[in-house]
């Protein structure tokens, strides 16, 4: 647990981060969780051999049935310079789902170069909760724009288009595809170091990459924050009585954004939250 020094209970503070190349179009920062309900249902069939392969009736039918559902399926993802098809064309997300085991995604570039990409947040817990948390920087219809890197710019999918060359979320109804990325009394951890200021210091303070931050509200423009101490619970709207006297801080959400609009936080304790 990070502990804190004993300081004044609150400051207001601006962040002299670097996030002002892009142009936030959304009230409240938001991700795209790009693993849908049919991926999922891909990815359990390892889980599910029994009742896919039931009616098999020897052991060389049920072989022959578990490398059927085992093989893993691609999944492409168009990617626009503008939300329109009618636009040019970026690239695509390629996605290989592999029954039983993961997700991998790459980026392809028009002259057919693969990239790895990492989303912003991932879990493949399928016991407990499984998704791909991109942020996202605006939104237009059905349509969302990512944030560059590892795209050449940020790009616009269509989520709503059919699989091939969307999401295919159009009929989907048990998929929440688009949800906030903030949320408050749950204890997340820097991926990247937080420099902010305040008027009553003369040098910045420093919150290094790992540290544990702990959010205690989050509206539209501001977050509210504090580092983690031995008494939090993680997870629970109700902090427990302390004799540590954190420093508290109140900041843009921006802050909380790199240069290219990808959040720079993940949840310290992603089971239960």
């Amino acid at each position: 647990m990070v502990k804190s020094f004993v300081w004044p209970s609150f400051f207001f503070i601006f962040c002299s981060c670097a996030f002002s190349n892009i142009a936030l179009g959304i009230e409240q920062i938001q991700y795209l969780n790009m693993l849908t309900h049919e991926m999922l249902e891909i990815l359990q069939r390892g889980e599910n051999l029994a009742d896919l392969c039931s009616s098999a009736k020897n052991e060389q039918e049920y072989n022959s049935c578990k490398e059927h559902q085992l093989q893993p399926e691609e999944w492409n993802i168009n990617l626009y310079s503008r939300p329109s098809k009618a636009s040019s064309r970026i690239g695509q997300i390629n996605f290989r789902i592999t029954p039983g085991k993961d997700v991998t995604l790459n980026f392809q570039s028009p002259d057919g170069k693969f990239e790895a990409f990492t989303v912003d947040e991932a879990s493949m817990n399928l016991a407990y909760e499984a998704y791909l948390y991109q942020s996202i920087v605006q939104k237009k219809g059905s349509w969302v724009q990512l944030p560059a890197n590892p795209f050449p710019q940020a790009v616009w999918m269509d989520i709503n288009a059919p699989r091939g060359e969307g999401l295919g979320l159009k009929h989907a109804t048990r998929n929440v595809a688009i949800r906030d990325a903030l949320k408050p009394h749950i204890i997340y951890i820097l991926k990247k170091d937080l420099k902010v200021s305040n008027k009553n210091e003369k040098t910045p303070r420093v919150f290094p990459k790992d540290t544990s931050i702990i959010l205690l509200q989050v509206t539209k423009q501001i977050i509210k924050f504090r580092q983690e101490i031995s008494s939090d619970i993680p997870c629970s709207s109700k902090l427990r009585p302390s004799q540590e006297k954190p420093s508290t801080f109140s900041t843009d959400a921006k802050s909380f954004l790199d240069v290219d609009g990808h959040l720079i936080l993940k949840k310290k304790y992603p089971l239960g939250c």
